[in-house]
């Protein structure tokens, strides 16, 4: 689970439901902010603002986000190479994204193409009825992504138990 907030990014890798690594790094949203005020002169409130609502300039996306998403995702293949040397685990099958910077349209492409892992953004809302009754299933209940997930075999599994898993070296279930 990689969860990017404002100035932390915090990455956790789970097994059985159980934290077995843990590591937070310094980066995360507001070097987004940082980077559109340097860029267009903005006042940091400014910068926010305009990040969150659009009406950024053309070249926002290629000159300014592309590169913070590079960023972020070698920040992301970082935290799972030192996941990788410290502990006895050689892989993760999928990551999860989460926190306010994980809804930056293309960071899941990013990830998954600088890591080489399947990657989600978390969706808390997929599974929720709609005004009229109506159900969106996206396949998993948590995330919205063309990636596949486990069915939830057990009531008493959590969703992201099931939806998001890796395997250790012997072939234990591992969430990152």
């Amino acid at each position: 689970v990689v969860d990017v907030g404002a100035n932390v990014m915090n990455v956790s890798v789970l097994r059985n439901e159980q934290s077995v690594y843990s590591r937070e790094q310094a980066f995360g949203g507001n070097q987004l902010t940082a980077d559109i005020v340097a860029r267009y002169g903005m006042s940091p409130e400014e910068a926010e603002n305009a990040k969150r609502s659009g009406g950024l300039p053309d070249d926002f996306e290629a000159e300014v986000q592309r590169p913070f998403l590079e960023n972020l995702a070698a920040e992301v293949q970082r935290a799972l190479q030192f996941f990788f040397t410290s502990t006895s685990y050689h892989s993760v099958d999928h990551i999860l994204l989460a926190g306010g910077s994980a809804v930056i349209q293309g960071l899941e492409e990013v990830v998954h193409t600088r890591t080489q892992v399947p990657t989600v953004v978390a969706n808390p809302f997929a599974a929720m009825h709609h005004h009229r009754g109506q159900r969106e299933d996206m396949g998993c209940p948590l995330f919205s992504s063309s990636h596949s997930c486990d069915k939830i075999q057990d009531s008493r599994s959590s969703h992201l138990g099931q939806c998001v898993q890796s395997r250790d070296p012997d072939g234990k279930r591992l969430i990152s």
